[in-house]
C-alpha cells in the first residue's frame, strides 16, 4: 500500500520581501476569483515567520544592502469526495503538474484504474484515498472521485495555480527597494538634522500644505548617491543652518533616548506606542515604515518639552502668592511683562497681558488696548485687584484699571 499523502495537491514555502506581500494578497485574490468561478477550492497564502534580515548584493558595483523577509506558505486544497482527494496531473507529454506525483504513476500517462481502458488521453488524473490508496484516472471517470467537478475546470485552474507560483521565483517579486533596511539611529540622526532645517512635518501635513514630509526627506536622501540633487541640496541646506545656529554635527544621546522611549511603550494598548516600540525594539526601518520610524524622535522632543513645562508649571505653582488686596487699587512694583496675546470676540479684541513679580506672583489684566511697554520690561504698575483666582494649579492675581504713568 503507498504511503499516505496529504491532499493539498500543492503546498510550498516561500522567502519574500516584506514590500511584496500586497502584490501576493492582491494575485491571491484575483486567483481565487477564478477559483470560485471554476467551483474549486481556494488558494491559501500564510505569513508564517516574523520578518527577518538578509544581505544582499544586488550588483558587482554596489555595496550589498539588507532587505527584510518574511516566510510565506502558499497552498491549495484539492477537490474530495467520499475520502478522495485530487492530486494533480500527467499530461501526453508526460509532463506533472501536481507536487505529490511518482515517476511510476507518470510512467502509465493514458491508463484508467477505474474503467481499466488504456487508450491515448489528454490529461491522466492521480487521485488518492485517506487510507493511502491512489489510482491514476481518466477525465470521465475523475467526476465519480471528486464528486462531478469538471476535469476541464480543474485543469485550468491548476495551471493557473502553478502559474501564479512559478511567478512567486520571478522577477515580479524581486525587492523593488520597499523592503531596503535601514539602522534606526542612521534614521533618526538624518530627521534630527531635517527637522532642524525645515522643521517637523508630518505625511498628513505635507499632504494638506503641498510640501515634503520630513520621512520623505530622509527616505531621499538616505541611501542617494553622492551626485543626487536631493542629497546634496540637503547637505548645502544643512550646512547653513549648522552654522546659523552653531549645531552639532548631530546629537547621538537624543537619538539614543529616544528609541529607549519608544522601546517602553511597546506592548502598550495605544497602537501607534505600540507601533513604534515594535520599530524600536527591532533597531531599524524600511522605507515603508520610515514615517513611523522618524516621528520617534518628534514625540520624544514634544514629550520632553510637556515635561519641562509640566514641571516649570509646578515649580511656579508651588513658589505662586496672590498679591494685593480685593477691590482695592494700589501700585504693584518691579512687575515683569512675561507675554501678550490678543483673543478676538464678539465686541471685539480684548489684549491678555501676563505679568510677574518675583519671578512667580502672577497677575493677569484682560484690557482694550496693549500697554506701551515692551515684552520683558519691568515697571510699575497701577491697578485694582478685581479677584484672586488660580489656573493649573497657579495662583494668580486677576486685575483692571491698569496703568503705568503713576
Amino acid at each position: 500500500m503507498e504511503q499516505f499523502v496529504d491532499p493539498t495537491f500543492i503546498s510550498r514555502e516561500y522567502d519574500i520581501p516584506t514590500s511584496r506581500l500586497g502584490l501576493m494578497d492582491e494575485r491571491i485574490a484575483k486567483l481565487n476569483r477564478k477559483a470560485d468561478k471554476l467551483g474549486c477550492p481556494q488558494a491559501v497564502v500564510t505569513v508564517i515567520s516574523e520578518p527577518f534580515i538578509i544581505e544582499v548584493r544586488l550588483s558587482e558595483d554596489n555595496p550589498p544592502v539588507k532587505i527584510e523577509y518574511v516566510t510565506v506558505s502558499v497552498s491549495g486544497e484539492a477537490p474530495k469526495l467520499d475520502g478522495w482527494s485530487y492530486l494533480g496531473y500527467i499530461d501526453q507529454d508526460k509532463l506533472v503538474y501536481g507536487d505529490h506525483i511518482t515517476d511510476e504513476e507518470r510512467n502509465r500517462q493514458g491508463q484508467c484504474d477505474y474503467c481499466k481502458i488504456d487508450r491515448s488521453r489528454t490529461h491522466t488524473y492521480v487521485v488518492s484515498h485517506e487510507n493511502g490508496d491512489r489510482q491514476v484516472v481518466g477525465s470521465t471517470c475523475l467526476k465519480d472521485f471528486v464528486g462531478g467537478k469538471s476535469p476541464d475546470s480543474i485543469v485550468s485552474w491548476l495551471r493557473v495555480f502553478q502559474k501564479f507560483m512559478d511567478s512567486i521565483e520571478g522577477v515580479d517579486y524581486a525587492d523593488d527597494g520597499g523592503s531596503h533596511v535601514y539602522d534606526l539611529p542612521d534614521a533618526l540622526e538624518l530627521a534630527w538634522k531635517a527637522i532642524r532645517i525645515y522643521g517637523w512635518v508630518s505625511g498628513k501635513q505635507a499632504y494638506q500644505d503641498y510640501s515634503i514630509s520630513t520621512a520623505q526627506i530622509v527616505k531621499n536622501v538616505i541611501d542617494a548617491p553622492d551626485y543626487s540633487s536631493s542629497l546634496n541640496s540637503f547637505k548645502t541646506d544643512w550646512a547653513r543652518v549648522q552654522d546659523e545656529r552653531n549645531l552639532p554635527d548631530s546629537d547621538p544621546q537624543l537619538v539614543e533616548a529616544s528609541i529607549e522611549w519608544a522601546k517602553s511603550h511597546k506592548d502598550s494598548d495605544n497602537n501607534y506606542l505600540n507601533n513604534i516600540g515594535i520599530i524600536a525594539e527591532n533597531g531599524y526601518t524600511t522605507k515603508r515604515s520610515m514615517e513611523m520610524a522618524v516621528s520617534i524622535l518628534s514625540s520624544y522632543e514634544r514629550e520632553v518639552e510637556k515635561r519641562i513645562k509640566k514641571e516649570a508649571n509646578q515649580k511656579l505653582a508651588d513658589g505662586s502668592e496672590h498679591l494685593g488686596e480685593v477691590g482695592k487699587r494700589q501700585v504693584f512694583d518691579d512687575v515683569t511683562l512675561s507675554s501678550i496675546q490678543y483673543i478676538d470676540g464678539q465686541f471685539g479684541t480684548t489684549v491678555l497681558h501676563k505679568f510677574l513679580q518675583d519671578g512667580s506672583n502672577v497677575m493677569v489684566w484682560f484690557g482694550s488696548k496693549e500697554l506701551d511697554i515692551d515684552l520683558g520690561e519691568t515697571v510699575a504698575i497701577k491697578a485694582t485687584v478685581k479677584r484672586h483666582d488660580e489656573f493649573n494649579f497657579v495662583k494668580q492675581t486677576i486685575v483692571n484699571r491698569v496703568t503705568t504713568k503713576i
